[in-house]
């Protein structure tokens, strides 16, 4: 028998292990935050931040936010944390705003663990940490999406929370009062976090249907179990409106109007799907299944599909217990918004971003596949083998963000050929991140002070990304014509220097006559091109290691 020193350290080690993940992850981020360029969305997206800070801070008076774009209609919880951050830093604005994001980040991974820890598998809290930590698509997002990274975090934590309350054979109040807390977080970062009270009402009837159970009238129970929901509900959207100025006009009416525009976003994006440009209200119902199978790791995709199965029958084995219940929710967690988009088909571009908050239930997934595969050998030794493997196999796309860094969310599996060949066929990276190695380039190339003028691809969100590496003594100038729309023909146009384009929607095609001098990519893949005026005497080179 275990003595109980013996029995006390594996509980040790579960309580400390997730301390160590979150110092090692820490100094990941530390390391790595400043590698990341300033994206299409972060101009405007911290420019919300910092007005919806004006608006509390001049004691709901300030208004200006709500002539700003349509941003009034976002959630603006995190974004006036990550400026609020940028202010405390302003020096290293953009760093500390993306070491914000990283944090919500790592609390993804901390919530996919926990949630993985309900499921009663000793083994799935470190897998799913492993598999989601090293998934490329949400690694890459990681530390400039500060949208549906803090969503994604938010979503997991709020699902950790509702498997909890409702997997109690007695549900307590205060249970209902962090899921009303959690879910509320999600909505004050994007209303579409509604989606939430389809899993609070999954769980409800779990518990009512299999779960109630007690010497009290059904009625009571019912009773009690439906007002604990209402607190649940009535917390998240008195959360959500708090934090919201364009809720604060109309607690009601504004959040389901922006629910609205979220649901048939007015504008249409092209869009980059299997090698041709569709509309971004006119993808096919295969858009999400398919990105999802083609920029998640096969080994993870693997394993997912086996613990899709494992989770469904551990909840028909088990559906009364708190285990059964979260197997239930990790399989919705990943089915739901699949499903979904498949039959509603709304609005989506930018590969998986709106949809970020599935990855961490993947995860989940892979991490209950592990788990089975490890079970199944008998043998303590190649027991201990097989965990180690298992380990290595869901830590292998180290080795592709490494390839593709700071680019990791352009990512795509073997199925598509890697990012080589599917480029070509998706979009990879759609935010023009690759826009501060060109402007470096051409800084580097402009180095002895002579005047330049650069014409970027650009909207007026998106020239940020290139101005902020401009040294003062480049001119950068907006262009966003051509493209699929039929490239610019022609050389350069007279008295510019350099044309920076992403390769996103065709605009690295326009001025063909000039020759491409520099191209920004990674391991065979193209994403931005520079071409100049006249041939500099600079090799036409990709930076792709």
């Amino acid at each position: 028998m275990a003595s109980e020193g013996e029995a006390a350290r594996p509980a040790t080690w579960r309580r400390l292990w997730p301390l160590a993940f979150v110092a090692v992850a820490a100094a990941v981020v530390w390391a790595i935050v400043a590698d990341y360029g300033m994206t299409w969305d972060e101009s405007v997206q911290s420019r919300y931040g910092d007005l919806a800070l004006d608006y509390f801070r001049s004691g709901l008076r300030d208004r200006s936010y709500d002539d700003f774009w349509n941003l009034r209609y976002y959630g603006a919880l995190f974004e006036m944390l990550a400026s609020g951050a940028a202010r405390l830093f302003p020096a290293h604005a953009l760093e500390a705003r993306h070491a914000c994001i990283a944090a919500t980040a790592i609390a993804a991974v901390l919530g996919a663990v926990r949630f993985a820890g309900l499921l009663e598998m000793p083994l799935a809290p470190v897998f799913a940490c492993l598999a989601l930590a090293t998934l490329p698509p949400f690694f890459g997002n990681a530390f400039q999406n500060s949208k549906d990274v803090p969503f994604a975090a938010a979503f997991a934590w709020s699902l950790v929370a509702l498997a909890v309350f409702y997997g109690r054979e007695r549900p307590r109040w205060r249970d209902a009062f962090v899921s009303g807390l959690a879910v509320g977080v999600a909505l004050a970062v994007r209303v579409g976090g509604v989606v939430l009270f389809a899993y609070v009402a999954a769980g409800a009837l779990h518990w009512w249907a299999l779960g109630g159970r007690g010497t009290a009238p059904a009625a009571r129970r019912a009773a009690r179990i439906a007002a604990q929901t209402a607190l649940l509900g009535v917390l998240a959207w008195t959360l959500m409106v708090a934090t919201w100025p364009f809720a604060h006009e109309a607690p009601i009416r504004n959040p389901l109007a922006a629910l609205s525009v979220a649901a048939a976003f007015p504008v249409r994006f092209p869009v980059l799907f299997e090698g041709a440009y569709a509309k971004s209200d006119a993808l096919p119902g295969r858009y999400l299944a398919e990105l999802i199978a083609l920029k998640t790791p096969i080994a993870v995709l693997a394993l997912g599909a086996v613990g899709f199965a494992v989770a469904i029958g551990r909840f028909a084995a088990r559906p009364r217990s708190r285990a059964g219940l979260a197997a239930l929710l990790v399989v919705g967690w990943v089915a739901l918004p699949v499903v979904s988009f498949a039959l509603l088909r709304p609005p989506a571009y930018d590969g998986l971003r709106h949809f970020l908050f599935v990855l961490p239930g993947v995860a989940i997934l892979a991490a209950i596949g592990a788990e089975r595969a490890v079970a199944a050998i008998r043998a303590p030794a190649l027991r201990r083998v097989a965990v180690a493997a298992a380990a290595l196999v869901l830590l292998s796309p180290i080795a592709d963000l490494i390839r593709l860094h700071p680019y990791e969310m352009a990512y795509f599996n073997p199925l598509a050929g890697g990012v080589a060949r599917a480029w070509k066929r998706y979009d990879t990276d759609y935010w023009v991140a690759s826009y501060r190695e060109a402007m470096e380039w051409i800084a580097g190339r402009v180095a002895d002070g002579r005047r330049a003028t650069v014409v970027v691809a650009a909207t007026d969100y998106s020239l940020p990304c290139a101005e902020r590496y401009a040294p003062p003594n480049v001119e950068v100038r907006a262009l966003w014509e051509g493209g699929i729309d039929g490239p610019l023909a022609g050389p350069l146009p007279a008295g510019v220097d350099y044309y920076v384009a992403t390769t996103r929607v065709g605009l690295a095609a326009n001025f063909a006559e000039s020759p491409i001098v520099h191209a920004v990519g990674r391991d065979g893949a193209v994403f931005t091109v520079v071409r100049a005026s006249h041939d500099d005497g600079s090799e036409n080179r990709t930076a792709s290691r």
